[in-house]
């Protein structure tokens, strides 16, 4: 099979479709008689596979579909934007997971909103939303309502669970092992940690602030696509920051502000768009128009790199033989699955 090629119209050989100057996308045909289509007609209803830009040598864009030419090293991939049918909440009825139920169900989402206590769910959250009881440690509880999710978004609290905060962590490595046995490698997994998650408990007084720190690195070892959003602080934003402001490398302290809405859609449309995935982004609120592009917002920013247990600026890295051994050997299994 022919690869998808994007190529541009240029003159009376474009063959008149679309115009001069107008994209056209290469659907099928040979080499010498390929079948194109204006963009412009297919763009909505791509098949859901990658597809190739061809770039002419010496240019950073394509000129001409005459002069479409083989790439000599690697590919540009783009990709279309996902689907998301169905995306399961853990921490649904928290400060955060609410405003991810309004948000998933406004983009037509089917919502299955995980909670302990069912009444105390369908007191707090909007019709739509499908309530289900399970406990989210726990991974056979967890397989019949993650069966079939396209994503399951995770804003679980557990700060003050006693155990100092280990059961966020444990949350996080029950999606994980319970995706891995129902044979769902392509959920993605947005997770809400904390700005300076990347920090050690001696610098930021808080040891739930290390599991955090541990579940991130687990989820980068899973091998699934993830997106880690490490929130600003709540609702501390200014009355004109409309705008999400993505930072990365872990370095902003104080007390900036993010609105839970912002927060809500990095998580979620770092689900949808290709470049939200394998993502670590700390999230803030600032002065300006809310984003409407959120594949070029992600874009912007940098993939953690394969086979790290950081984000991909982070400087203020923990060893992993630091961490309980526990935390090293379920690294050390993901990364011999």
């Amino acid at each position: 099979m022919r690869p998808w090629v994007v190529s541009r119209a240029g003159g009376t050989r474009s063959g008149g479709a679309g115009g001069p100057g107008s994209w056209l996308l290469e659907v099928g045909g040979s080499a010498r008689n390929p079948t194109r289509l204006p963009c412009i007609e297919v763009l909505g209803g791509l098949p859901r596979q990658v597809f190739r830009v061809f770039r002419p040598r010496g240019s950073s864009r394509v000129q001409g579909s005459s002069d479409r030419l083989r790439p000599r090293r690697q590919q540009t991939y783009l990709k279309e934007r996902r689907t998301m049918t169905t995306v399961l909440i853990i921490g649904a009825t928290g400060q955060v997971g609410r405003v991810v139920v309004e948000e998933a169900l406004a983009r037509e989402a089917t919502v299955r909103a995980q909670t302990r206590s069912a009444s105390r769910a369908r007191r707090r959250l909007p019709r739509g939303a499908e309530v289900v009881e399970a406990s989210p440690s726990d991974v056979d509880a967890l397989c019949p309502v993650l069966t079939g999710a396209d994503a399951v978004v995770l804003t679980h609290g557990t700060d003050s669970d006693g155990r100092g905060g280990a059961t966020f962590y444990d949350v996080v490595r029950a999606v994980i092992d319970a995706l891995d046995a129902l044979g769902q490698p392509t959920t993605h997994v947005s997770l809400m940690t904390t700005m300076n998650a990347s920090h050690s408990a001696t610098v930021t007084g808080y040891e739930f602030v290390e599991w955090k720190r541990r579940a991130e690195r687990l989820l980068r070892a899973s091998g699934l696509s993830y997106t880690i959003v490490r929130p600003g602080w709540f609702d501390y934003q200014g009355s004109g920051d409309r705008r999400i402001d993505l930072r990365q490398g872990d370095l902003v302290t104080g007390q900036p502000g993010v609105d839970r809405h912002h927060i809500a859609q990095v998580l979620l449309e770092g689900a949808l768009n290709p470049s939200g995935s394998r993502r670590t982004v700390e999230v803030f609120s600032a002065s300006g128009s809310p984003v409407t592009d959120f594949e070029a917002l992600l874009a912007a920013t940098r993939a953690d790199e394969p086979g790290s247990l950081d984000g991909v600026l982070d400087t203020n890295n923990v060893a992993l033989t630091e961490e309980p051994a526990r935390v090293q050997e379920d690294v050390a299994r993901l990364a011999g699955r």
